[in-house]
């Protein structure tokens, strides 16, 4: 049985970073975070795919204070569909919530950066109608990690701790190294200069980062480093570092113990800090993301704006939720509609996620 391990006022003890953490022995080979080494650990696996089909949504609360971390939440955020680096999959997995460490807990090259921002999802679908109940990684974590910069990525500019209120409209899709384009001609840069043709993402099975640290996890890690103005970044967390006491609520890295590491381009990385344009550019400039859509098995993200009548509908009971089924031929949008065959799939019960405390 996991234990919890001590609080102060009601929140997580970081003040040893998570080492004082009592853990089960049956989950101590399968625990998150860790620090990836990219040309000794991580391989390059066909089998690894990940298609984003993150929507547009409105954060009614905006940033909500836990007061150990921020967190984001929203109604149809949509989702991703993930084959893992067993090739078991596609599984559907639908956002719960969005919320925040910092320092990172992640490391690249032993090098700890400033922010991390973890978007928790919910296994609610399995393939060829899988009952869910037969796959161990019942959430799925997609992380960023950010640096100071002398700018801040769009994403986060829209986190402002010191107002709390509504958030009109945002998608995590907006962190992907892609280009808007207006009707005035020109668009607003997200492009991220990797050198690469496909965005780079690490993969590998591990455990929730704080108590009870179960290891329920499958990790999908942006491979490099976006930006944040250092302004910005103190206002996000001197919101939990007054309240832990003036530590970081982020646990240290864990023993790989023998796990594998995915990565799903053949290539290296050598730079892990992205470069970042934030300014409007013309049309004309050579864009190497230049839709918010990809036709790659690797990496997809289906736009909110393109969907027409086949937007999500959602259901009264969230729980009751699912993804649609992977299909080769056709990706048809993320649905929050139930699936009257597969009534005996019961999606994990994340109540838990909602309380003050989250499991995450």
């Amino acid at each position: 049985m996991l234990m919890r391990p001590q609080h102060f006022g009601g929140l997580f003890d970081y003040s040893c970073q998570g080492a004082n953490w009592i853990i089960s022995d049956e989950v101590l080979g399968r625990q998150s975070p860790i620090d990836i080494h990219a040309k000794e650990m991580a391989e390059y696996n066909p089998r690894f795919k990940v298609d984003f089909r993150w929507k547009d949504f409105e954060a009614l609360t905006g940033l909500e204070n836990l007061e150990w971390t921020l967190r984001l939440k929203g109604k149809n955020m949509g989702g991703i569909r993930l084959t893992d680096l067993n090739g078991r999959g596609p599984f559907s997995y639908k956002v719960n919530h969005m919320h925040m460490h910092g320092p990172s807990e992640h490391r690249f090259e032993g090098e700890q950066v400033d922010l991390e921002l973890h978007i928790v999802h919910e296994l609610v679908k399995g393939p060829l109608d899988e009952p869910i109940s037969n796959y161990k990684e019942s959430l799925c974590v997609v992380a960023f990690l950010f640096k100071i910069d002398k700018v801040s990525h769009p994403f986060i500019k829209k986190m402002r701790p010191h107002d709390f209120g509504h958030i009109d409209s945002i998608s995590f899709s907006d962190l992907l190294p892609v280009a808007d384009h207006h009707e005035d001609n020109s668009c607003y840069s997200r492009l991220i200069e990797v050198g690469t043709q496909e965005p780079s993402f690490y993969h590998y099975k591990g455990s929730l980062t704080n108590p009870p640290c179960a290891d329920v996890v499958n990790w999908v890690i942006h491979s490099e480093v976006l930006p944040i103005k250092e302004a910005h970044l103190n206002s996000l967390k001197n919101v939990w570092l007054k309240n832990l006491e003036g530590h970081g609520n982020f646990r240290d890295c864990q023993p790989l113990c023998g796990r594998k590491v995915a990565r799903n381009v053949p290539y290296h990385h050598t730079q892990h800090h992205a470069k970042f344009v934030d300014t409007n550019v013309s049309v004309a400039a050579t864009h190497k993301y230049s839709t918010r859509k990809r036709t790659s098995s690797t990496f997809q993200v289906a736009s909110s704006q393109n969907q027409g009548s086949q937007d999500v509908r959602s259901s009264s009971d969230s729980s009751q939720d699912h993804l649609p089924n992977a299909d080769s031929s056709s990706k048809p949008p993320i649905s929050d509609e139930g699936d009257e065959d597969n009534d005996s799939t019961t999606p994990p019960d994340l109540t838990h996620l909602d309380e003050k405390n989250d499991n995450i």
